[in-house]
């Protein structure tokens, strides 16, 4: 895919007002746009950087470093997401990601 993640960002379809970028890449982890899965990791840091407050952002950057094996990182995130208190939009969006991240930790901590 000419331009990859970078270009669907800068082609818009990055929110900047906070919102998390709908992409395939995004909504289906497995499709081909997981090929280049550093520089989808490089653009959702600079996401999750510039909007810390929003939880789809920062569920999204620790599935990508769950899939580059980077579990600590994903760990982390993925308590920060389950961590976010149920307001706004979150309140509806919410527990179906809390539910998901709990998921990853409990499966990623396993002794």
């Amino acid at each position: 895919e000419a331009g990859g993640f970078s270009a669907m960002v800068r082609g818009g379809d990055y929110d900047p007002a906070g919102g998390p970028a709908k992409s395939p890449l995004l909504l289906a982890p497995d499709a081909a746009s997981w090929r280049d899965l550093d520089e989808a990791i490089e653009v959702l840091e600079s996401v999750a950087n510039d909007h810390p407050k929003e939880p789809l952002n920062l569920f999204y950057l620790a599935e990508a470093y769950r899939r580059a094996d980077e579990i600590e990182k994903a760990v982390r995130l993925y308590k920060r997401v389950y961590a976010f208190k149920p307001r706004g939009l979150w309140r509806l969006e919410g527990p179906r990601y809390r539910t998901q991240a709990l998921g990853q930790i409990r499966l990623l901590t396993k002794p």
